[in-house]
């Protein structure tokens, strides 16, 4: 619900995951991986969601699979790094991530406005170059995520 940015608020009918209902369908299509609905809303950043992590351990408890969260860029961290202790492996931060890029871009659109050379400006690799500071910005959000849950510099250890 709200993914084309529409919502500001939660609704009314959250529609959570239903422990028994996720044991069930997990069973009979065989599944690797379940995206649930703990609580989280795209509210894309708007208002900070706390998410209701007794459901996740009920969830946990009925089903062995990895959890996938949806819409959890407004999602309070602590909420997330506890969902990842529960078993989530796959946390979709998109608007965060995009928004990141975008103020980073905008921003360095209004440095280089005046810049007399388009071809250093967009996508040159240069100083003056407005994607490279939304690279870096959107690099900068990542690495924190990866910090927050536990990620970073696990590469070639196995399964997360």
């Amino acid at each position: 619900v709200g993914v084309a940015g529409e919502m500001t608020e939660e609704p009314a009918e959250r529609r959570l995951t239903d422990p028994e209902a996720a044991r069930q369908f997990v069973e009979e299509s065989g599944v690797d991986a379940l995206a649930v609905n703990v609580g989280q809303v795209h509210l894309h950043g708007r208002r900070a969601v706390v998410l209701d992590l007794e459901r996740l351990r009920a969830i946990r408890q009925a089903v062995a699979v990895p959890f996938v969260l949806h819409g959890a860029t407004s999602v309070e961290r602590e909420s997330l790094c506890a969902a990842v202790a529960l078993g989530a492996r796959k946390i979709n931060v998109g608007s965060a991530l995009k928004q990141a890029y975008f103020r980073a871009l905008c921003s360095a659109c209004d440095e280089q406005r005046h810049h007399p050379n388009p071809y250093e400006v967009i996508g040159s690799g240069l100083p003056p170059d407005v994607l490279v500071a939304g690279r870096l910005a959107l690099q900068s959000v990542v690495e924190e995520f990866m910090r927050a849950f536990g990620s970073a510099g696990r590469a070639g250890r196995g399964q997360a």
